[in-house]
């Protein structure tokens, strides 16, 4: 997953993706890109209200390198929610409903787009989908105000309850004839965040359960709460849920949803260099191939989605050891350290192709 560079450098970032030949790339979907103004009819992906055009190219760049995309829906438009952030839900969610719908029909792998402007060939399918991103986080989504006496994470789950249901009633709706799409709802952080509203994972899930929400597939970031740990490590924390201690998650999501599967939608390892606070560059490799062959042995995880392909721009900030952004790239920053490959390019490259660590 890198969005930014999938966006901004298609060219040069395939050619790397070419290279790689990742068998997901998780892209995110923003409502308020495609749909900047209301659309008259938003079930009608045709709609001159929507603006697919950025999105389409990347579909057809990954079609040529049968590249499978996963979609995560999210992103309120303001014309939504009331003129609020895009991280506030909307105030009918049936509007997303009709969006998921409008999304899921245009990349069906059915949409003859040759009188299109923008494209002229067909669209591949997308059949990989998922809704929102960390609800149990206030960043992510605001959940509307609570009744006195609720928890956050009933609050979050109820807001978030129905987006899951919205997105997963527009897809499955719009590729009904069809077979094999999948929508994931979830996609927790691995923990609460200090000084801020939000919930645990497991409270979240919990709490999820008590509300209406109905999903394919749970997704999960397990990314470690201290830079350096080892990917089987356990946390600290009880209630954080890491690769070290998965198994808590999915026997959770066993005994409320049963044999749900799991997706990794977002797991990475930042540098040093060119972050203070990451691993060394061979640290990184060593714990993509871990974190690899725990997520390859558990029983329900079917993917494992690494964040990023390069590293965000590396610029000092004054009074601060580490850097803003993302350092977990599998290359170098381009305008700093030309964009070279880490030790961990080759080996994602390796167990992209050959699926086994020993060999890698």
């Amino acid at each position: 997953m890198d969005d930014a560079r999938v966006f901004a450098e298609s060219e040069r970032t395939f050619a790397k993706l070419r290279e790689l030949r990742p068998r997901v790339l998780r892209v995110n979907l923003h409502w308020n890109v495609v749909a900047r103004r209301q659309p008259s009819n938003p079930s009608n992906h045709r709609d001159p209200g929507y603006d697919w055009s950025a999105y389409d190219r990347l579909a057809l760049e990954a079609k040529a390198r049968r590249i499978p995309l996963l979609f995560t829906v999210v992103s309120t438009p303001r014309w939504a929610n009331g003129g609020r952030d895009w991280n506030y839900p909307p105030r009918r969610f049936a509007l997303l409903q009709s969006f998921a719908f409008a999304a899921a029909s245009r990349y069906s792998g059915r949409y003859d787009a040759s009188q299109d402007p923008n494209v002229d060939v067909m669209l591949p399918r997308v059949k990989m989908w998922t809704a929102w991103n960390e609800p149990n986080l206030e960043y992510f989504l605001r959940p509307v105000p609570r009744p006195r006496g609720m928890s956050y994470a009933s609050a979050a789950a109820r807001t978030y309850a129905k987006i899951c249901n919205a997105v997963v009633r527009g897809v499955h709706a719009a590729q009904r004839r069809m077979s094999g799409e999948k929508v994931a709802c979830g996609l927790t952080s691995p923990r609460r965040k200090a000084r801020a509203a939000s919930t645990g994972p497991l409270e979240f899930l919990a709490a999820l359960r008590r509300t209406n929400a109905r999903f394919d597939v749970y997704a999960h970031h397990p990314h470690p709460p201290i830079y350096t740990r080892r990917p089987g490590t356990p946390p600290d924390a009880p209630r954080t849920v890491t690769l070290g201690n998965i198994g808590v998650l999915t026997s959770l999501l066993n005994r409320l949803y049963g044999p749900k599967r799991l997706w990794i939608t977002e797991y990475a390892y930042q540098t040093r260099p060119p972050d203070y606070y990451g691993v060394s560059l061979r640290g990184q490799a060593a714990y993509l191939r871990e974190a690899y062959a725990i997520a390859k042995r558990h029983p329900r995880i079917d993917m494992l989605v690494w964040f990023l392909l390069r590293d965000e721009r590396t610029r000092r900030v004054p009074g601060k050891r580490g850097l803003p952004g993302w350092q977990s790239g599998l290359l170098f920053d381009q305008r700093t350290h030309r964009g070279r490959a880490k030790p961990s390019f080759a080996v994602f490259r390796c167990l992209a192709r050959r699926r086994s660590t020993a060999a890698c």
